[in-house]
């Protein structure tokens, strides 16, 4: 935590707690103008573990051809209700536009860019994500909302009709993690199975 974390407005003082879990001290530096003295004033505080989601995946596998992803959208509530992430903070201009969302890739082709998945623009010129060269069988586009807030339960994805990942189909998979690690703590949500053509495939 730095000075740029703080806020002050009036006698009280506003920080953002650090987004690992774990205890903490807050030290706040005053001056007392009487004795030109300056004194430190500490308060201990822990970060708990959080209860929501702050990342989000979709891994496809078992393709043997590209896959271009026009939309996915993250909700809050099963059967896609509920918060629509990242539509509840903004649609994508960036990897990383609008802050605080973050988007990341197992890797794109050309000038289709990972991001597009998430700009809510589903038309056929649409230059969504198409997974890595001949990755064909595991690809993944992973959302950090940059908070925990919310958890995650459903997931709606769009999928060209003729880049659905090829004739042996594949599976659509919704996994949950709270470190962005997805090497074993993540949480499975759960699946969907795309078979021969795109479309709008619903998880959970």
């Amino acid at each position: 935590m730095t000075n740029a974390n703080i806020t002050k407005s009036g006698n009280t003082l506003t920080f953002a707690a650090p987004a690992t879990v774990g205890s903490y001290i807050f030290r706040v530096k005053a001056q007392d103008f009487g004795d030109l003295e300056s004194e430190y004033v500490t308060q201990s505080f822990t970060v708990a573990t959080a209860t929501g989601h702050r990342y989000m995946r979709i891994t496809g596998t078992g393709g043997n051809s590209h896959t271009l992803v026009y939309d996915i959208q993250f909700f809050t509530g099963t059967g896609q209700t509920g918060t629509v992430y990242p539509d509840t903070v903004g649609h994508m201009t960036s990897a990383n536009t609008p802050s605080p969302l973050v988007v990341t890739d197992s890797g794109n082709y050309g000038a289709y860019y990972g991001y597009e998945a998430f700009d809510s623009n589903t038309t056929s010129t649409s230059r969504s994500f198409w997974n890595l060269g001949n990755n064909y069988s595991l690809w993944w586009l992973q959302l950090d909302t940059g908070q925990y807030t919310d958890v995650i339960q459903s997931a709606l994805v769009k999928i060209h009709p003729n880049y659905d990942g090829g004739s042996d189909g594949q599976t659509l998979t919704l996994a949950v993690s709270n470190t962005g690690a997805f090497s074993g703590e993540e949480t499975t949500i759960g699946t969907a199975s795309v078979s021969g053509v795109g479309g709008t495939f619903n998880i959970g």
